[in-house]
């Protein structure tokens, strides 16, 4: 939870100390929103390990619904520093949380499942758990390369990507690249920011 509130608090840019009480009441409201965004996905993410059962998307799209409305209802009281981040704030919580999913995993896979309210379908992103940056890592590569190599992910945290089909990018997140390729930063064997396809 940690990660999540520095995070959130440099998407919110904080209320300074010379700030308006409203502009603190704002701040607050959203950053509980975002937490129990993140705290609600979790409980969705304990579930489906503890059944052995897929991850249920509409269990996520409850925590989004939940996050959304909170969010609303804080920039509609006033008082707000910044309104209409509310797309940046969601897109750091679901972050977050794939991050610790990655780290915590149940088994030598881990299937991170993200969804935001420019969607209404949620993305499944199976992929081996890997260790140091510059590891191989297990996995069906679809480039062939296979074992993968462990890259920094733009996210946070460390991901198995393919050896060949990395593309120099100016990318910051997963969806500059498409086509279900991860944005990989410099970081370990890799010396430029590039779009590489995940293992």
């Amino acid at each position: 939870m940690r990660l999540v509130f520095a995070a959130l608090a440099l998407v919110l840019a904080g209320a300074p100390a010379s700030a308006t009480p409203d502009a603190r009441l704002c701040a607050i409201r959203k950053l509980k929103a975002a937490s129990r965004k993140s705290a609600a996905e979790l409980v969705c993410f304990e579930q489906a390990i503890a059944s052995g059962a897929p991850l249920d998307p509409s269990c996520l799209a409850k925590a989004d619904a939940r996050f959304t409305a909170a969010f609303a209802r804080a920039e509609a009281r006033g008082g707000c520093v910044i309104t209409g981040d509310a797309g940046s704030v969601e897109t750091t919580v679901d972050a977050c949380v794939e991050n610790l999913v990655s780290v915590v995993p149940a088994s030598t896979t881990t299937t991170v499942t993200t969804t935001s309210s420019s969607s209404t379908l949620a993305t499944t992103t199976t992929f081996p758990q890997c260790g140091a940056l510059g590891n191989s890592c297990d996995g069906a590569c679809p480039d062939g390369s296979s074992p993968g190599i462990c890259g920094a992910h733009a996210g946070g945290g460390v991901v198995c990507v393919g050896r060949l089909a990395c593309v120099p990018s100016s990318c910051t997140s997963d969806a500059d690249c498409g086509g279900g390729k991860r944005c990989v930063v410099p970081g370990g064997p890799f010396g430029l920011t590039s779009c590489c396809g995940s293992c």
